[in-house]
Parts: C-alpha cells; sequence; structure tokens
C-alpha cells in the first residue's frame, strides 16, 4: 500500500477530522497503522475519543474490576 504524501495531515480534534475526510467517498476503508480492524472509544464524559486497532476489552474489564474491589 502507499499512501499519497501530498495528503498527510496531522489532526487534534474531530472537526479537524471531518475536515480531511469530507470528500473522502463513504466506502472507504480505513485502517489504523496498517490495521483494517478499526475500534471506536470515547470517554464517558465525551472529552475525548480514541481510534485504536485493539478492541481494548481487557483493559475495560480491568479497570471494571479494580473499580469494584
Amino acid at each position: 500500500m502507499m499512501f499519497d504524501l501530498a495528503k498527510r495531515a496531522q489532526f487534534y480534534t474531530i472537526g479537524d477530522l471531518r475536515e480531511l475526510i469530507e470528500l473522502v467517498a463513504d466506502d472507504t476503508p480505513v485502517v489504523i497503522c496498517g490495521e483494517p480492524r478499526c475500534f471506536y472509544h470515547e470517554e464517558q464524559d465525551g472529552s475525548a475519543v480514541c481510534l485504536d486497532c485493539e478492541d481494548l476489552q481487557e483493559s475495560y474489564e480491568e479497570l471494571r474490576q479494580y473499580r469494584t474491589e
């Protein structure tokens, strides 16, 4: 896979990301660090989102156990 270096960009907010992908077709595949498995995670208070190639289920379960102990 060869990415178009001229289109490489950083983003910091959802607004920045929306602007970057505005013209990309809706059925365009997404990869994260080369991984086709993509997961969306959102902070409980909506203050941040995480785009990850791991589902983080084990991390969520560990945190849940820690909080109930």
